[in-house]
């Protein structure tokens, strides 16, 4: 489930149903997110950190990312740009 903002920032509320990688990617805009239940592993400009439930980390703009997700892992997301583009309602 994802909301947009009127300024163009969206939130996404996200859940892993398996194992995942995200290939390594530089947003232009900042990102906050919590993890409210797994494990989240990130590359952030080559440093590897742990997420875990209850924790939260800030990403800003222009840093190299990367990471692996524990299937069943839940976040929240905010983007303080659009990282989406979901299609129309007619």
């Amino acid at each position: 489930m994802s909301f947009d903002g009127s300024d163009g920032s969206q939130m996404a509320f996200w859940t892993c149903s398996s194992d995942a990688v995200t290939a390594e990617h530089v947003n232009d805009f900042d990102e906050y997110f919590i993890v409210v239940e797994g494990g989240y592993f990130l590359h952030l400009d080559g440093n590897e950190i742990s997420v875990a439930a209850g924790r939260e980390c800030y990403i800003p703009k222009g840093t190299r990312i990367s990471g692996r997700v524990i299937a069943g892992t839940r976040t929240i997301h905010m983007f303080g740009g659009r990282r989406a583009t979901r299609e129309q309602k007619s």
